[in-house]
């Protein structure tokens, strides 16, 4: 890694508040790199030592795959708190109409079987829909999520 890098490190190790650090590296020098930055990232095909001290190590050397890593975490993470919303509210609604008199406990059993169903549903809208072999990848519409330095990305 160049000076820049380590410079942006040390900042960010020093003062969180100027953001996060992530650090791409393949090799045995980018491992204390790896390891200082706030998400570090090995190439699949470097040295053993990159890859123990990074926190994601991609299967090989395409850096579009970091890119449709994180946009797809995004939509996960959207999917996780779509489904809690949903189940708690649900839930919500069943213990109101209970303490009204008005919930019998087939319509209890159906609430929930039926939430289930949608949650798991909501779920599946994550699997890749393209030919065999070609998954959809989510892209990213924000724009400008990273301004490149030589070899880390600043977010």
């Amino acid at each position: 890694p160049c000076l820049c890098c380590f410079f942006k490190m040390y900042r960010s190790f020093f003062s969180p508040a100027k953001g996060l650090v992530l650090m791409c590296g393949d090799g045995i020098n980018d491992a204390p790199a790896l390891a200082m930055s706030d998400v570090g990232v090995a190439m699949g095909n470097g040295a053993a030592m990159a890859m123990e001290m990074s926190d994601v190590t991609l299967m090989d050397s395409n850096l579009t795959k970091l890119v449709d890593s994180i946009d797809m975490g995004r939509v996960v993470l959207r999917t996780i708190k779509e489904n809690i919303v949903l189940s708690l509210l649900s839930k919500f609604v069943v213990l109101v109409l209970t303490l009204k008199g008005n919930m019998t406990l087939f319509g209890a059993i159906a609430s929930d079987i039926g939430t289930m169903l949608f949650v798991t549903l909501n779920g599946m809208k994550l699997l890749p829909r393209g030919s065999k072999g070609e998954a959809n990848v989510v892209t990213n519409d924000d724009g400008g999520l990273f301004s490149r330095c030589c070899c880390c990305w600043r977010w």
